[in-house]
C-alpha cells in the first residue's frame, strides 16, 4: 500500500496492492466480511506473528 513499494513488488509478494489505507479496509472487508476484525502492525518488516 502507498507510494513506499511498487505495485508490481506487492504482487510479486502474493499480495494485493491498494492505493490508500481506505481502499485496502474497504476490499479486506470484501473478502472476510464486514464483522472481521483489524490488527495494525507498525514497521511490520521487524514483527512476527504467532498464532
Amino acid at each position: 500500500m502507498g507510494n513506499h513499494c511498487s505495485k508490481q513488488l506487492v504482487e510479486d509478494m502474493k499480495m494485493e496492492w491498494a492505493p490508500d489505507p481506505e481502499t485496502a479496509l474497504h476490499r479486506a472487508y470484501e473478502i472476510k466480511g464486514k464483522d472481521a476484525h483489524t490488527v495494525v502492525i507498525p514497521n511490520g518488516i521487524s514483527v512476527i506473528v504467532e498464532e
